[in-house]
């Protein structure tokens, strides 16, 4: 198993850095990339794929410019099974705030969020209201019990963390009824890894699946979900945080494979997150 991060915020891409890593990656995703309008959006992007790649060629042993990737109809990144049929890996990326992250595992299936819990969307009873259906009353309990508004935010963001990193564990869409998972929650965190965090679907408690929970610094809390069958809850390793030189040194140009062109957003300007 691995888990990355990489602080987007703290890399400053020159032109050159940019066509670079636009060329390290494949043509699929230099065009998603280029969807965005927004520069930060863009390198936060580029960032996690980047990223991905690393990790999943330092898991699987294989060299950067024969790592493929695919995605399923729901967007969901799998190795391609025709180049990679004889390997087996379960993986998931995300990316918000200043960083991108990455979990592989070769056993489990596993899905993981990041969320920046500086992030603010005005009155917090206001926007509590409008995000009503997405939390049990359970769940509303726990976010709500904070007296500080800050501390409320930063409770929602855990608990938004861990709903989306079970949905996107079982590779499910944005339609999946979030309301019918329920999270209940004991140790605070920190940036020591907790799991002690239990999951019930329909009332009913999931043993199997267990949840890592930490803070990969005071703004940005991360959480990995794991079905773990045998449920003996073991810890995997804490987060690697990677710069741009690492993943420079790792990566490989895929010019063989592909002619990608990344324009360098220069226009564009720095956006709040809007959900």
């Amino acid at each position: 198993s691995c888990k990355y991060a990489f602080n987007s915020a703290a890399w400053a891409p020159t032109v050159a850095d940019w066509t670079l890593v636009g060329q390290c990656i494949q043509s699929s995703e230099c065009r998603r990339i280029s969807e965005f309008y927004f520069k930060d959006d863009a390198k936060l992007c580029l960032s996690a794929r980047l990223l991905l790649r690393y990790a999943l060629c330092k898991c699987l042993g294989v060299k950067w410019y024969d790592l493929k990737l695919s995605r399923t109809e729901k967007g969901k990144p799998i190795l391609d099974p025709v180049v990679h049929n004889v390997h087996k890996i379960y993986f998931n990326a995300s990316h918000q705030g200043d960083y991108a992250a990455v979990v592989a595992h070769n056993e489990h299936n596993v899905g993981i969020d990041i969320m920046d819990v500086r992030e603010k969307h005005g009155d917090n009873d206001t926007f509590f209201k409008l995000m009503d259906r997405q939390f049990t009353l359970h769940e509303w309990k726990s976010i709500r019990k904070p007296t500080n508004a800050d501390d409320q935010m930063k409770t929602f963001y855990r608990h938004w963390c861990l709903k989306e990193s079970y949905v996107k564990a079982l590779g499910a869409g944005i339609t999946y009824d979030l309301q019918s998972l329920s999270f209940s929650v004991s140790s605070p965190l920190s940036k020591t890894l907790v799991n002690d965090t239990r999951l019930y679907v329909k009332e009913n408690l999931q043993p199997n699946w267990v949840f890592e929970e930490s803070m990969l610094d005071e703004n940005h809390c991360v959480t990995v979900a794991r079905d773990d069958e045998t449920a003996n809850h073991e810890r995997l390793a804490s987060f690697k945080i990677l710069s741009f030189e690492d993943c420079k040194l790792q990566s490989k140009l895929l010019m063989t494979i592909n002619n990608n062109k990344t324009d360098y957003p220069e226009h564009r300007k720095k956006r709040k997150l809007i959900y």
